[in-house]
């Protein structure tokens, strides 16, 4: 029996990649001795996986493209779908909305939360640290769309709770970024699509 490798791409490549980016990013908030055991060095460790979950958010649609076509042009029906029976364009419009519109929302609605991050960093310097920003946008685009909607939603609400307790509690008024990040991305990831329903979110998968 053959392996089907396109079917494995497509279907364990996104799952496998998102809970090693989400598990080294808990590591590194939570155990970050664990990563030098691992031989993992912690410095600039969430700037290269922004990174890689940048270059992943762009090179997945490419595979889903591909995979689309490969089915498309192995059916005696779908071949009508391709070249030379309609213009290419056909082609690149469906995958276009399929495939590639969740990541290009997903990057813009990500680098638009750190952009706001940025700016209050920028007029209140410490406020937050360096790694936050590169952490919010991380888990941002991992989140993808839309359930990076539903992350910044828990971001905010965890923030805000966080605040008033250490405002009322201990009469502290700087509350860490971090924790709402990682609670908020464990959140989104797992329930993520039972959220979106309930909220009525749903009107924005494509």
């Amino acid at each position: 029996m053959s392996i089907d490798w396109m079917s494995i791409l497509v279907i364990w490549l996104p799952q496998i990649f998102v809970a090693a980016v989400l598990a080294i990013a808990c590591l590194w908030y939570l155990k970050p001795q664990w990563l030098s055991k691992l031989k993992i060095p912690p410095e600039n460790l969430l700037k290269n996986l922004l990174i890689a979950t940048l270059t992943f958010r762009l090179f997945y649609p490419f595979v889903l493209s591909f995979a689309q076509y490969n089915l498309w042009s192995k059916d005696p029906f779908s071949q009508y779908f391709l070249p030379p029976h309609q213009p290419l364009n056909y082609f690149l419009l469906y995958v276009w909305g399929r495939f590639w519109l969740e990541s290009v929302l997903a990057l813009a609605v990500a680098g638009l939360f750190w952009a706001f991050l940025y700016l209050i960093q920028k007029n209140r310097t410490g406020f937050w640290t360096k790694d936050d920003l590169f952490l919010a946008a991380l888990l941002a685009i991992l989140t993808g769309w839309p359930d990076v909607i539903v992350f910044l939603v828990l971001v905010c609400l965890y923030t805000l709770l966080l605040s008033l307790v250490r405002l009322i509690i201990f009469k502290q008024t700087h509350t860490q970024l971090t924790s709402a990040l990682i609670i908020a991305a464990i959140i989104t990831l797992l329930a993520g699509d039972k959220l979106i329903n309930l909220t009525g979110l749903k009107v924005l998968l494509i």
